[in-house]
């Protein structure tokens, strides 16, 4: 009876594991977040990508952008191009998925927009939330998605704090994937 049940154990704990999502958070300075007042998303700038030591700066998807902005606005930033105080990147790879099973093979049809999401097996970070999502225990479609937003001191071009979001899950035809994926983020941001 007891292997029975850590085996049940120990498959809930897989089950649970597989179907949720992980968003992390790392601030990497000192720096006080309230001391900076500004802020550009880096392809709305003349800025190169190579000044953050980063490949290319291939705009995001738009509702992910707007997202962006607006948390970005609630928190008191203001959005400049012209000299700002921190810099934006985000990457993104966003993917349609099912638990049908095809043939012994999961069903799967992704369509990436970006599978540039650095950091994506970093296991360091100062936060971290896993959230399991009831799409995996249905046969319907889902999205499934990636994204890391970077933010990095405009003065220093150093990286002030990451946020990342991994296998994260929504119903396909009720939700925004990239907007949900910028506000999981975004609930890490740090205050100071």
């Amino acid at each position: 009876m007891k292997k029975i049940l850590s085996k049940l154990i120990i498959l809930s704990s897989l089950i649970i594991f597989n179907c949720s999502s992980v968003v992390k958070s790392k601030k990497f300075t000192d720096n006080n977040m309230n001391d900076y007042k500004t802020y550009a998303y880096l392809p709305d700038t003349d800025m190169s990508s190579s000044e953050f030591n980063r490949a290319d700066d291939a705009p995001a998807n738009e509702s992910a952008v707007a997202t962006l902005k607006k948390r970005l606005n609630e928190r008191g930033y203001t959005m400049t191009t012209n000299n700002p105080d921190l810099v934006i990147i985000i990457s993104e790879s966003i993917g349609i998925d099912s638990n049908q099973k095809l043939e012994g093979r999961s069903n799967t049809a992704a369509a990436s927009s970006s599978s540039n999401v650095p950091y994506s097996g970093s296991s360091a970070s100062t936060s971290s939330t896993r959230s399991s999502s009831n799409t995996a225990n249905s046969s319907r479609p889902y999205q499934t998605g990636n994204m890391a937003i970077e933010v990095f001191d405009n003065k220093t071009k150093e990286l002030v704090w990451i946020g990342l979001v991994k296998d994260y899950k929504t119903d396909i035809a009720t939700t925004n994937l990239p907007e949900s994926m910028v506000n999981a983020i975004f609930d890490k941001l740090p205050n100071n």
